[in-house]
């Protein structure tokens, strides 16, 4: 593998680099191909945040979240916390909080489960920068904001969920189609993903504010991006707004309701 690092052709395929390989290794690289374990070795390490490790309880006051923005720096959760709009200023209507909690919870699930697809913001980002024969990855941070979008009813089709059996029932009924061999997490995990996110204001207000920053990253992309047709790139952008726009609606009313 040095080798090939070293001295391997850029044109080198996928066929091409297991042909290379002596049998156990390349035996051992397809198990662990299949068992979903390959993303300890070739990306940055990673641990669903809103579960906490044994050991000593970490605090999270002073995790920075990037505001995906060259103009801005980078501010800790609670600074962004802070700067969140007044849940009255953005709706003046009343709503009904058990409505919007239901709701609330298919973009938590939906939340999750991109982020165990993609092995959180930070792998999604840096990879989307990362340089390859000189072209950025980035339509990865496009994949991973539309997969964010698509697997939620609500913020994909304006869905409105009246009781919890219902959206947890379609949440767990959308996660096991799109991968009906198992992907790399169950539907009961990312239900109690969702109960742990649930439980704490501060870490709704996480989950909700990386959605936002991949929500604006994918759109920054598209916006650069000139390979693709630049119609559907517009269609694209502007539905990514109004689904960061209904983000924040959440975001505000999780703070502040």
């Amino acid at each position: 593998l040095e080798f090939l690092e070293n001295h391997g052709d850029a044109n080198l395929t996928h066929q091409d680099l297991l042909a290379r390989m002596p049998p156990q290794l390349r035996s051992e690289f397809l198990r662990d191909l299949q068992d979903g374990k390959l993303q300890e070795t070739i990306l940055k390490p990673w641990h669903p945040w809103w579960r906490r490790k044994l050991g000593p309880v970490e605090d999270d006051s002073n995790v920075s979240l990037h505001l995906h923005d060259s103009t801005s720096k980078t501010k800790t959760l609670d600074e962004r916390l802070l700067r969140v709009p007044q849940f009255s200023t953005i709706c003046k209507k009343q709503q009904s909080s058990q409505l919007l909690l239901y709701n609330l919870i298919d973009i938590v699930y939906s939340f999750c489960w991109t982020m165990r697809l993609y092995h959180g913001l930070d792998n999604i980002l840096v990879r989307s920068t990362t340089k390859v024969q000189n072209e950025t990855n980035g339509v990865l941070v496009v994949e991973a904001g539309l997969c964010l979008v698509q697997n939620s009813t609500v913020l994909q089709k304006d869905a409105r969920y009246s009781s919890l059996e219902q959206v947890l029932s379609t949440c767990t009924l959308t996660s096991t189609k799109v991968f009906p061999d198992g992907c790399n997490t169950s539907w009961s995990s990312l239900v109690e993903d969702c109960a742990h996110i649930l439980a704490s204001h501060r870490l709704v207000g996480r989950a909700l504010l990386e959605a936002c920053d991949l929500l604006k990253a994918a759109t920054q992309h598209l916006k650069l991006e000139n390979s693709l047709d630049q119609d559907d790139n517009k269609e694209i952008v502007v539905r990514l707004r109004q689904v960061r726009k209904k983000v924040e609606f959440f975001l505000s009313w999780s703070q502040y309701a």
